[in-house]
Order: C-alpha cells, then structure tokens, then sequence
C-alpha cells in the first residue's frame, strides 16, 4: 500500500515546482533584462534550482551557469550585451531562428507556427481561464506560455490543498500530467537539444540542461503525487 503524503508534504513539493517553472519562464519567455540576473546572482537562484537529487542533467546545467556567472561579470554592460544578444539571436531574429521556442515547429512536418499543435494547446489553457498577455498575436506553444500555464497550474493546486479539496487538487494534477505528456515532453527535449547546441554562452546551455532534466523529473514527481494524494 502506498503511504498518503499529508497535506503539508503536498504543499512543499508544490512550492518547490512552482518555484523551478517561474524560475524556468522567466529565463526563456523574455529577454533577459539586468533586474532578472541580478536578481538571479544575488538570490542564488540557480543553487536554489529544486530537485537536484534526481537528475544529473540538473546539475550539470547548474554547475554550468554557476561558472559562467562567476567568470563573466553579466551585470557590466559589454558581458550583458553579449548574454542578451544570445537569446535574441536564438529566440527572436531578425534571421532564421536557430532555436524556435513553439511547439508546432518541432511537431509539424513544415516546420511552421499556428498549427494544430497551437490550438490544441489553447484547448488546454481555456480550461482555466488562462490567456498569455500577447494573446491573439503569439502563437499559445511559446515554450515561456506553456511554462506559465504550468505554474499556475501549481498556484490553483496549492489553492486548493490548502482548503483540502482533494477532488479539486486531483483534477488539476491530472491536468498537469496529461499536459506534460501530451506537450511539453514531446518538444522540449528536442528544443533543449537545439539550444545547447546553438548557444553562444555556457550561461544558455545551462539552462537547457536544467530545462529538460527537470521536466522530465517533473512528470514522475507528478505520478506520485497524484498515487500519493489519494
């Protein structure tokens, strides 16, 4: 028989993952501004990056950015430039994207945005009354939205532990897992792939590393949760 986590232990292992995809959305969704990395550098949020203990990719990417960030002051103007011009190169353009960040390109044959992929992913999302802030002009498989949605998805989970909803908390951890393995783990193992090998900086390549470790240890700790809920 499998042992009930209480309440409690729901609740810490949901802050520790809304921690790591706010943490996550926040390097990939936008450019990277100096508030963000000095924020970064001065709350060691990457040492603070949560289940270490499970995947050795998590802690490659950690020990990655930890030595870049030690060797390259990103808070000085000219290091900053060349930090921030690698996600606009990888991520924005103007030229061919070395690293699309939807979906629909890494699920379609023609490579393209605003596929099914998209809408079903939107499907998902209306759910929950969840729409991005760039909504209808962004395609909804943007890596940082799909990353977003995962994070409130843990907010309305931690809602609902807390006032012991236990039908609620089940629903919406179900909704978690059936989006982790029907999106996110179909793409974004390729995506971080492509990222590592086409950034210019150890500081990107970490957080690829980081990216696929965790979600793919995301979704076991997401099949325990929800056996262990019950």
């Amino acid at each position: 028989m499998v042992n009930k986590l209480s309440s409690e232990e729901i609740s810490i292992l949901l802050e520790m993952r809304i921690f790591a995809y706010s943490f996550l959305k926040h390097a990939l969704y936008i450019e990277p501004s100096r508030e963000f990395l000095k924020a970064v550098i001065e709350n060691n949020a990457v040492e603070s990056f949560p289940f270490t203990e499970k995947s050795e990719l998590i802690n490659e990417g950690i020990i990655q950015i930890n030595s870049f960030l030690k060797e390259n002051n990103v808070l000085e103007i000219s290091e900053y430039e060349k930090l921030h011009w690698d996600y606009t190169r990888m991520f924005i353009g103007p030229n061919s994207l070395p690293v699309p960040p939807w979906e629909s390109v890494y699920l379609n044959k023609d490579r393209l945005v605003f596929q099914k992929e998209t809408f079903e992913v939107r499907k998902n999302y209306l759910k929950y009354y969840f729409i991005s802030k760039n909504y209808p002009r962004e395609p909804d498989d943007h890596i940082g939205i799909e990353l977003d949605f995962m994070c409130r998805l843990n907010k309305i989970a931690m809602e609902n532990n807390e006032i012991q909803n236990t039908n609620k908390l089940l629903e919406v951890l179900n909704d978690q897992e059936s989006f982790l393995r029907e999106h996110i783990l179909k793409w974004i193992p390729d995506f971080s792939i492509s990222m590592i090998n086409s950034s210019n900086t150890e500081f990107y390549r970490g957080i690829a590393k980081i990216l696929k470790g965790y979600v793919e240890v995301d979704y076991l700790i997401l099949k325990e949760l929800i056996e262990r809920s019950t």
